[in-house]
């Protein structure tokens, strides 16, 4: 037998030819991985996959086109290379108050933090989980927050400036430096993927 489906190989058996268990195990293993893929793709979707061009002390990243009221959150990657051991604020709509951490009123609803040590590219990736109850909207980060070698995974949670009533789109997030003398460096990437309703 010679025949093979084009896109996943699956056996096309002859009139004249015998059948054997494990072909049949072999094509319902490929089928059960392909399906298993596209309904992971449906449920969490990549929404933005952007990769900064040019050197930049402040990064504005449009999110304009991502319907909020079809997520029940959104979770951002974003891998930040920087000149230098520092922290970048992470803001929504390009706002710089109305973000309340634990027990304190904060500028921004986190911060990513960055190692400018070729050794070490993984330090500063950081999940930030959106969550969406809109009209409100709460931040929660998860990551390697220290640049020591004893550094351990830390949890913070923000709630956001809420968003008008009966809007359900962001403009921008922003990821910003508070000195000019720092930059976010080129090849920086953020991701952003979605759990539907």
């Amino acid at each position: 037998m010679a025949n093979y489906t084009p896109n996943y190989q699956l056996h096309q058996w002859e009139p004249e030819d015998k059948f054997l268990r494990t072909d049949f195990n072999q094509d319902l293993s490929k089928i059960d991985t392909a399906l298993g893929t596209i309904s992971a793709e449906t449920t969490y979707p990549k929404l933005l996959d952007v990769k900064l061009e040019t050197d930049r002390q402040k990064w504005d990243v449009d999110v304009r086109h991502i319907d909020l009221a079809q997520y029940q959150k959104l979770v951002i990657y974003p891998h930040l290379k920087g000149n230098t051991d520092q922290w970048v604020s992470f803001h929504l709509n390009g706002l710089t108050s109305g973000y309340y951490g634990p027990g304190n009123d904060r500028s921004s609803c986190g911060d990513v933090p960055m190692l400018n040590d070729p050794n070490r590219q993984n330090f500063g990736v950081c999940e930030f989980t959106l969550l969406l109850e809109l009209p409100k909207l709460y931040m929660v980060r998860l990551g390697i927050t220290s640049n020591s070698d004893t550094a351990m995974p830390g949890l913070s949670g923000h709630r956001c400036p809420s968003l008008a009533p009966g809007t359900t789109h962001l403009d921008t997030m922003n990821f910003w430096f508070g000195s000019t003398s720092y930059h976010i460096l080129a090849g920086s990437t953020v991701q952003i993927y979605g759990l539907r309703r």
